[in-house]
């Protein structure tokens, strides 16, 4: 999403993105890496620097078969809050075939009502998971 916002020449919302990449990851190499990246944004550099390096680093790394709506519905789900899960959840509709466009409206409904554990489960189901045991 962050390679997407650099693309898209949206320098504000690749830093929301860096951050939430800097914030999932252990301490270490890549998280240096992607800190760098985010004090490159932060300066007002050329976007392509900062979008070469983060190609550099998922090159051999990232899931070929995960496709960018499974990726919103596994960050709703890794949110922190209920306004961040809702967030990943109105870019999961944006990237959304149609076919879950109903399910996701109800999905953000469910987070309105503070049903977290159905928002939760729902999430899970279209995405093919296990539902988890509390």
């Amino acid at each position: 999403m962050a390679l997407e916002a650099l693309e898209a020449n949206d320098p504000a919302e690749a830093l929301h993105h860096v951050g939430h990449i800097i914030g999932s990851l252990e301490p270490g190499e890549h998280q240096q890496r992607m800190q760098e990246i985010l004090a490159l944004l932060e300066s007002g550099v050329d976007s392509h620097e900062p979008e070469h390096e983060i190609e550099e680093m998922l090159a051999g790394f990232a899931s070929p078969e995960l496709t960018l709506f499974q990726l919103h519905l596994r960050q709703a789900l890794d949110a922190e809050d209920v306004s961040g899960a809702q967030h990943h959840l109105v870019h999961a509709q944006e990237t959304s075939d149609g076919t879950t466009t109903t399910s996701l409206a109800e999905i953000l409904k469910s987070l309105e009502e503070e049903n977290h554990h159905g928002a939760e489960h729902e999430i899970q189901v279209i995405l093919g998971l296990e539902e988890h045991n509390d």
